[in-house]
């Protein structure tokens, strides 16, 4: 379960990082994901322009092999949008 766990992590990482950011709706929110020159994953985050997360890195240390903080490259990066407006099935009021 362990290795399942940490194989879509590392997938998940290996295709966020670069210099790739992502926006709330509003804009208040940044999440920024960047990649080291060493393949480094870090991510920071800030609210209406205020650092709120300062640069932070990601990976994981395993017990016995290799440790995952380094080395990453990104493969692939696409960007899309989906706007819908969401109404609730069941309750008292939209």
């Amino acid at each position: 379960m362990m290795k399942y766990f940490i194989a879509i992590c590392f997938t998940f990482i290996t295709f966020l990082v670069k210099a790739e950011s992502i926006s709330s709706p509003s804009g208040n929110i940044t999440l920024k994901f960047t990649l080291s020159e060493q393949g480094m994953p870090t991510y920071q985050i800030e609210y209406k322009g205020i650092q709120v997360i300062k640069p932070s890195t990601l990976g994981f240390k395993i017990k016995e092999g290799k440790s995952l903080f380094n080395h990453f490259r990104l493969k692939k990066s696409s960007t899309s949008t989906y706007d819908e407006i969401w109404k609730p099935v069941w309750g008292e009021s939209s």
